[in-house]
């Protein structure tokens, strides 16, 4: 009896805190990293001390997610196409519609999520058309089981490998699916011109940028996973863990910044990403009046010398408030732009500071 054999399999609750430990230090550094380079444009380099912040794990699993949603799609449908009922040929006409649809709909609705918007008209950008792809994706799709199940037991068969399938059940599968993707395909059309007019200074690039680094590095996991499980040996079984983490690592960093770069400065700052366009102006007091250089003093109200102006709130630290001027480097529809003028930023200890008044509330937050 080999020592393999030998020693015991831990069981789930064993293994689950290491698991959840080991994904939540990933989900958290992802965060962190993000934060830090996006803030890096703005030449904000201090509030990279500030390490612990609850923000970064939200942030993470924003990053993370998608990632991670969009390779168990794909997996899961390659290993249904591979361990069908039909022959390969049969199964990949049948499941490549079907798999079109769920990853449409996962990037329809991580789309919205991430860049919620609201229309000239008050409405919210994008909400209409997703309606309509959730109802024929999640609708359409078991309807259409329905039918060809219905159309089987019509002729009598219940097929259970390729030779036994008629032509036309399987012609009307295939086609159906089909037709069903072209409908859904004309509403994307409508839910990115919807989104196009709430959008500003968004590079595409960089977004599918970020897409394939994410299915890239599903396919090197993937790839690891299955020529690891081929090896007899622990000692190759160990060089591939060491080699694979290698090759991971780089890539995983490689999402993080295509996520920064592509996608994190169009997430609106309200929902803790890097787009100030629609950010409430804060205007702090001051405990005292302060002591500020020429450079300062614009930021200083002309009327209350004990008061900013209205500013836009770039980040907040355990110590600090990073704050720019809204009029500043072309206005924030500008700062979200890769190579696009950036504002000058005011640093404001918190201890100077004991009421932050914001536009969007009429309760004002007092410091401690």
């Amino acid at each position: 009896m080999s020592s393999q054999e030998m020693t015991p399999r831990k069981s789930l609750i064993e293994i689950l805190p290491s698991w959840i430990l080991a994904a939540t230090g990933i989900i958290y550094a992802a965060g962190f990293l993000v934060v830090l380079a996006f803030l890096d444009r703005y030449g904000i380099r201090e509030a990279g001390g500030d390490f612990w912040k609850a923000r970064y794990i939200h942030i993470g699993i924003l990053c993370l997610s998608f990632p991670l949603i969009l390779n168990g799609t794909i997996l899961s449908l390659v290993h249904l196409i591979f361990h069908g009922k039909f022959d390969k040929p049969t199964m990949w006409q049948r499941i490549m519609p079907i798999g079109f649809l769920v990853i449409n709909l996962e990037i329809v609705c991580f789309v919205l999520i991430m860049f919620t918007n609201k229309t000239p008209s008050g409405g919210i950008a994008g909400l209409s058309p997703l309606q309509w792809i959730l109802a024929i994706t999640l609708l359409g799709v078991p309807v259409l089981l329905v039918i060809e199940r219905v159309i089987e037991k019509a002729s009598g068969r219940n097929p259970i490998t390729t030779s036994e399938l008629s032509p036309f059940s399987q012609s009307f599968a295939v086609i159906s699916r089909w037709l069903l993707v072209v409908v859904v395909a004309c509403l994307d059309v409508w839910f990115f011109i919807d989104f196009r007019g709430t959008l500003t200074g968004v590079q595409p690039s960089l977004a599918l940028a970020y897409i394939g680094f994410s299915i890239l590095l599903g396919v090197i996991i993937s790839t690891v996973i299955i020529y690891e499980q081929r090896q007899v040996n622990e000692g190759r079984r160990r060089a591939i863990a060491v080699l694979s983490s290698a090759v991971i690592g780089p890539f995983m960093y490689l999402v993080v910044l295509s996520f920064s770069y592509g996608v994190f400065q169009n997430i609106p700052a309200t929902r803790g990403g890097g787009d100030y366009t629609a950010s409430p102006k804060v205007v702090l007091t001051f405990r005292k009046k302060p002591i500020t250089s020429s450079v300062d003093s614009k930021y200083i109200s002309s009327s209350n010398e004990n008061m900013t102006i209205p500013l836009v709130l770039i980040e907040e630290t355990s110590w600090a408030f990073y704050l720019a001027d809204p009029s500043e480097g072309g206005g924030p529809a500008e700062w979200k732009s890769i190579g696009g003028r950036k504002p000058e930023i005011f640093i404001v200890n918190k201890s100077e500071v004991t009421k932050i008044h914001s536009e969007s509330r009429n309760p004002t937050k007092t410091t401690p």
